[in-house]
């Protein structure tokens, strides 16, 4: 029941936890800073910066967080556990997931109102015989081109 964490910047962590459909777990997040740990062995939660309630539905709960209030930077820890709820009290608490260190921050997400999908807009991909002020033309709604990208995945 230990929580995966596959992704995290300075806005939003991100992965999954597994277990039986309908349990509830409380997952609580943490930082450590790079001048405390050096290894995601041992980046076990210098402070705590974010919870959030999961319900596990067909074996797996993803995770998604805002931490962008949480003061993290770059090259921080993030580490999380995760409390199983029984009646919305503490029943049983996992060990720290491995630690995932922060990258840099990421753009702001978008919501498509026409399909109802929130998601991060995509890096523009360069490619590699061609300098960046020579990248290809955007389609005129990047937005909605990367929601049906998304929706098609």
């Amino acid at each position: 029941m230990t929580p995966t964490l596959s992704s995290a910047n300075t806005t939003l962590v991100t992965g999954s936890i597994s277990g039986t459909d309908g349990d509830v777990f409380r997952i609580q997040y943490f930082k450590s800073s790079s001048n405390v740990t050096s290894s995601s062995r041992f980046a076990q939660g210098e402070e705590l910066i974010a919870w959030q309630d999961v319900t596990i539905v067909g074996g797996t709960a993803a995770i998604d967080e805002d931490i962008n209030a949480a003061g993290v930077i770059v090259t921080d820890w993030i580490t999380a556990t995760a409390t199983l709820l029984d009646g919305g009290l503490p029943a049983e608490t996992s060990q720290f997931s491995f630690g995932i260190q922060v990258t840099a921050e990421r753009p702001a997400r978008c919501f498509d109102h026409d399909t109802g999908i929130t998601a991060f807009p995509k890096a523009q991909v360069v490619p590699s015989n061609r300098s960046p002020s020579e990248s290809a033309p955007q389609p005129t709604s990047v937005r909605s081109a990367h929601v049906r990208a998304l929706s098609r995945d």
